[in-house]
């Protein structure tokens, strides 16, 4: 991972943030089934050929075409031959600190003629070049968006009470946040909350919660600077050990499990 080389995509508040970019050329031992991960995948297809797979549909990676995977979207990837590529994994925060992408369904492929071109200004990684890779990938992103269908969703859809209360969960997320810590802050009852959150979501509060503190642990397991005992305590935790049993219900794997299996196998 270039821990220097987009430092600038990686402020801004946080809108944009890049847990690992790297150029690579891949042989047939690239493939996977079932990969889903807490990020967006970006790849810049240069040379060679592989193949991603999902519920929708199989999308063929050509050079020069530019290939979205969505987070939180399970497919599966492989190669015949070799695949020559750079990839982004990104997530871009909504103000709720949602991700814009979460609710896309689908992997977008799309006819890129600067991908080699990046690649020249990718390796120069001087001060120019790298603000010439920044700008790309921050319009991309939005080229994408537009094609998600998800243009038109605000960024806000719930009703003032649930959009304050999600806020308020994004912003203080921790395995203690309870409903009553949060209706005293909103000033509402617990119930009249809990009711108006469920009609809006689906789901209880509780669900939401816990739901949301999975997903921030998978993105906190998909970077190497954490420790999974720090990320056990930026959560809320007692303790690891509590944390890897409640990660585990929920995901099937180990919190240590996870990070190798994301580490050492998607790319």
């Amino acid at each position: 991972m270039n821990e220097d080389r987009y430092l600038i995509a990686r402020q801004n508040e946080n809108l944009l943030e890049i847990s690992d970019t790297e150029y690579t050329v891949l042989g047939s031992d690239w493939k996977a089934e079932d990969v889903y991960s807490p990020y967006s995948r970006f790849y810049y297809i240069i040379d060679g050929e592989g193949e991603l797979t999902y519920d929708g549909g199989k999308v063929i990676m050509k050079p020069n075409t530019l290939c979205f995977v969505p987070l939180g979207l399970k497919f599966s990837y492989s190669c015949a031959g070799f695949l020559e590529k750079i990839y982004f994994h990104v997530n871009v925060a909504a103000r709720d600190r949602n991700d814009l992408f979460a609710g896309c369904k689908s992997i977008i492929t799309l006819p890129d003629s600067d991908v080699q071109h990046l690649l020249t200004q990718y390796k120069k990684n001087d001060l120019i070049s790298r603000l010439y890779v920044d700008a790309k990938l921050r319009m991309d992103i939005i080229k994408v968006f537009g094609y998600t269908g998800l243009e038109s969703a605000s960024e806000e859809p719930y009703n003032p009470l649930v959009t304050k209360a999600v806020k308020y969960i994004n912003y203080n997320l921790s395995v203690k946040l309870s409903i009553g810590q949060i209706s005293q802050k909103l000033y509402v009852s617990q119930s009249a909350l809990e009711k108006s959150f469920r009609q809006a979501t689906g789901v209880s509060i509780g669900t939401y919660i816990d739901d949301k503190i999975i997903f921030e642990a998978e993105k906190l397991l998909a970077d190497k600077s954490m420790s999974i005992e720090e990320i056990s305590k930026s959560l809320g935790f007692c303790d690891r050990f509590y944390f890897s049993r409640r990660f585990k219900e929920k995901t099937g794997n180990t919190p240590r499990e996870y990070r190798n299996m994301v580490l050492n196998t998607y790319l």
